[in-house]
């Protein structure tokens, strides 16, 4: 099977899309806007648009990863990807929270145990928690 999409590179790696960084550069500037626009005075409803679009551009990604990948190599895909994904993403999640631990954030000192274990939402819907913004 060959794949003729021209977003894959021909040596297993995706070809880089500057468009891409475009897209990602307004999916961030709609939920920006939503969170600080109300600091001069208007309020816009962008936010959920701007996370929707962040959502399409890591799925067709990561769908073109694993198609490629799939195609190239069939054994381990899925939780050799899932793995190099803990790796990028964890580490920055948790120097993040704790440097919001440590400036003395009170939510996060209230909830620290549902941030570390992503389970926030889940106690952010069973124990009715007001809305932090």
């Amino acid at each position: 099977m060959e794949i003729t999409d021209p977003s894959i590179a021909s040596d297993d790696k995706i070809k880089y899309l500057p468009k891409i960084d475009g897209l990602r550069f307004i999916a961030i500037s709609m939920v920006l806007l939503e969170h600080y626009a109300i600091n001069i005075g208007k309020v816009f409803q962008s936010g959920f648009y701007g996370v929707q679009l962040f959502f399409v551009i890591s799925g067709f990604l990561i769908t073109s990863i694993l198609i490629r990948k799939e195609v190239t190599h069939s054994k381990n895909i899925y939780p050799n990807f899932l793995g190099r994904r803990v790796l990028r993403i964890f580490p920055i999640y948790y120097l993040v929270l704790l440097i919001v631990f440590m400036l003395n954030d009170p939510t996060a000192h209230k909830y620290i145990l549902n941030f570390a274990t992503y389970t926030y939402n889940y106690a952010w819907a069973y124990y009715s928690i007001p809305d932090i913004r």
